[in-house]
């Protein structure tokens, strides 16, 4: 496998910072089988629902990490979900920094808090 990436298969963190979300278009999945679709038409698949993508903006308190938020009719306790782009580092480093990774989790993060993209 070729270690270059294009536009398409690799999180564009200048995308990201114009709230461009592009570039995390596809489905993730995390090493406990679930998966995140992000579509091109702005919809997020999260365990089992679809809802509307609100914006991406630059994480307050991680630099390099961005922020996807989505439409949800009853926001309490929604997951927050983390664009992690490869080599930058999270909080916790539970996931794999040589890949791009969403976290998504309203804990600690673990590893199965972390999901890679699959296609």
């Amino acid at each position: 496998m070729s270690q270059a990436q294009t536009s398409s298969t690799a999180l564009n963190a200048d995308e990201l910072k114009n709230g461009n979300y592009k570039s995390a278009v596809g489905t993730w999945k995390s090493s406990d089988g679930k998966t995140i679709k992000i579509t091109s038409d702005g919809q997020l698949e999260l365990w089992g629902n679809t809802y509307p993508i609100d914006k991406v903006s630059q994480n307050q308190y991680v630099t390099g990490i961005y922020s996807l938020t989505y439409v949800d009719s009853s926001p309490v306790g929604n997951t927050p979900i983390q664009l992690c782009p490869k080599g930058v580092s999270d909080a916790s480093d539970a996931g794999d920094n040589s890949k791009d990774r969403i976290l998504a989790t309203n804990g600690l993060p673990s590893e199965e808090s972390y999901f890679y993209r699959v296609d």
